[in-house]
């Protein structure tokens, strides 16, 4: 493995050789268990909160942070002295070409090896080494989770509770998975599905019959959540007021899910492009973004199921731009529990039937019974 000896690490206070990361050794065994993988830079505004709702659930903390402008830093310390027992802090050093690059940055960064420390990749991949238990989530440090319903798919994965087979919670799954196809393949389907009753048994039922498959399987689980947004004291779900068809309503598209620790298991870039001409194998154009991006992707090997919602995303409070589109309330919180599916798309808050996530459908008609705000958000 060559260490890096560009510009930036020969300019810098660091050794790029210990951020350099060995896929190889992820395949080790490891004692069962969840870690939590948080990497973070000026996040300070959420991260305490986002801790304080997700650490009785996990066996570990893993949080990985970069130079910030805030007082990142200070809380991550602050709260490893509140949990030592399942806090460790790494301070990632080598600068990321990550989000709102140049088109100067962006193909510099493009043509750095896959593996290069200045990728976003490998700042992911290295805060995954430093998980010591065999099953991992990553955590975004404005993620307020429903600690409830997290710790019990984690003690799911510690084997904790024996589930049972039900009849009933295998029929909940498997309409979940015709939800899912059937929609999918024919839009009109979702009418038809918006005019069946909403019985919220159906989704306890169903996320019960994924604790077990995970009790049983180990298999990993895609997790979701909700975007959240304030308009002076009104909360609500941001929606683009124009430039964009993208749907701001719910957060985790596939991306974020528990999964077990391997060397099949890992980040690799994902370069992302304003421009069509760009367009390529290896470079993605979205007409959702005005900006040049290297992001992550997941390489995984495994069977994934989708278990529902288990955050609010608070990345959208008081914020009136994002990636230069402006950005409004787009429904009251209130009135969103309380929407068929068929008024997503009437309202605007999903604008275009190939711009949303299959499984958030399911989630928004049967998970109705999401923990009130004043709980889970602290200082509203």
């Amino acid at each position: 493995m060559k260490t890096c000896s560009c510009p930036l690490c020969s300019k810098g206070n660091y050794d790029p050789s210990e951020f350099q990361v060995d896929l190889s050794k992820l395949k080790r065994k490891r004692p069962i268990g969840v870690s939590g993988l948080i990497r973070v830079k000026d996040g300070a505004r959420w991260l305490a909160q986002s801790i304080d709702t997700c650490i009785g659930a996990l066996d570990e903390l893993i949080i990985c942070y970069q130079e910030s402008t805030d007082e990142t830093a200070a809380i991550v310390e602050q709260k490893r002295q509140q949990y030592p027992d399942k806090i460790k802090a790494y301070f990632y050093a080598p600068p990321v070409y990550a989000h709102s690059l140049t088109e100067e940055d962006f193909w510099y960064a493009y043509h750095l090896p896959k593996d290069s420390i200045h990728l976003l990749s490998n700042y992911y991949n290295y805060t995954l080494s430093k998980a010591t238990y065999r099953y991992a989530m990553k955590i975004d440090a404005d993620q307020l989770y429903f600690t409830d319903r997290l710790l019990k798919l984690c003690d799911a994965y510690r084997g904790i509770e024996d589930y049972k087979f039900s009849l009933k919670e295998c029929i909940a799954y498997n309409w979940g998975r015709i939800f899912f196809r059937l929609c999918r393949c024919f839009y009109w389907s979702i009418k038809i599905m918006d005019k069946l009753p909403s019985y919220g048994i159906i989704m306890e039922m169903y996320r019960s019959y994924i604790y077990r498959l995970v009790h049983k399987n180990k298999i990993s689980v895609s997790l979701s959540g909700i975007n959240l947004y304030r308009d002076r004291e009104e909360w609500g779900v941001p929606v683009f007021t124009k430039g964009c068809e993208l749907p701001l309503v719910f957060n985790g598209c596939g991306d974020l899910f528990v999964f077990e620790v391997s060397d099949q298991s890992f980040y690799i870039p994902f370069y992302q492009s304003p421009k069509e001409s760009d367009q390529s194998d290896s470079i993605k154009w979205n007409s959702g973004y005005n900006v040049y991006r290297i992001i992550e992707n997941f390489h995984y090997d495994s069977k994934i199921v989708h278990g529902g919602f288990f955050w609010y995303h608070m990345k959208f409070i008081d914020v009136y731009e994002f990636d230069k589109k402006p950005i409004s309330l787009g429904a009251c919180y209130n009135d969103l529990k309380n929407m068929k599916i068929e008024t997503l798309f009437k309202s605007g808050l999903i604008k275009n039937t190939k711009y949303y996530f299959i499984p958030h459908l399911f989630f928004f008609k049967y998970d109705k019974d999401l923990p009130y705000l004043e709980k889970i958000v602290r200082n509203l």
